[in-house]
């Protein structure tokens, strides 16, 4: 991954604004150049004490095959995917048993045993992918905890949000 680079790489990104922009990962000693289009920067400035996460609304298809509007928290960092109980239990699908013990903040260990496997349709395009998700009763709070004024991005109109 390029969560570590080695010393002989070098990484451009263009436009550090909060914003979507294309950014381009260059790679020395003849390696194939990796391009990442509509890719999401977030900066924190030290006057704002609010962060972003990247979201995401999906389609998740239900066991009668009827599709639910979700929206996702994106997070490259997690090796596991979850579900609420609640959105579980909306799409009633099979569920099956599993042990997982989860590892969060300063090692805090929670245990799972059920996972279910879900289909996840884009609102937009075509793209379609199944993922298997460790069942939780909560997943984080409402986020965020206050109102966020979206007049002060400067979006292109041209642009389809994911999570509008």
């Amino acid at each position: 991954t390029l969560l570590h680079t080695p010393a002989d790489e070098h990484i451009q990104i263009n436009n550090s604004e909060a914003s979507t922009s294309s950014s381009q990962v260059v790679i020395r000693e003849n390696e194939p150049v990796t391009t990442l289009n509509n890719s999401t920067l977030l900066t924190h400035n030290e006057n704002n004490l609010q962060i972003l996460l990247a979201t995401v609304q999906v389609n998740v298809a239900c066991s009668n095959g009827d599709l639910i509007q979700a929206r996702a928290l994106l997070d490259s960092g997690s090796q596991t995917s979850f579900i609420t109980t609640n959105l579980f239990k909306r799409l009633k699908l099979p569920a099956y048993h599993q042990n997982l013990q989860i590892l969060g903040l300063s090692s805090s260990a929670i245990n799972i045993n059920n996972i279910v496997d879900i289909d996840i349709y884009s609102r937009t395009t075509q793209y379609r992918v199944n993922v298997s998700c460790a069942i939780l009763d909560n997943i984080t709070t409402n986020l965020p905890h206050c109102a966020v004024d979206t007049n002060k991005f400067k979006i292109p109109s041209h642009i389809i949000l994911a999570d509008p």
